[in-house]
């Protein structure tokens, strides 16, 4: 059976990002899972911009410093 967990930031780590902020980070999936999940997702129609999977050394990120690198990226991606 797998099992996923959820870790919630500290309060004041949420307080520092916009108001309309969405990040989804993926922890402890297989390519598999993430796949069908991200597939999901897409033929319901969600839009989360801001995605991205747990490595060594983003988990050690704030959640604030976790969203600001991954707007930077998404900005960077989708510059026209």
């Amino acid at each position: 059976m797998l099992t996923k967990a959820r870790i919630l930031p500290e309060p004041e780590d949420i307080e520092t990002l916009p108001t309309d902020a969405e990040l989804l980070v993926f922890s402890g999936f297989t390519s598999g899972e993430l796949n069908q999940f991200i597939s999901l997702l897409h033929k319901r129609g969600v839009k989360i911009p801001l995605k991205c999977v747990e490595t060594a050394q983003n988990k050690k990120w704030s959640l604030r410093k976790l969203y600001d690198e991954l707007s930077k990226e998404h900005e960077q991606l989708n510059k026209g």
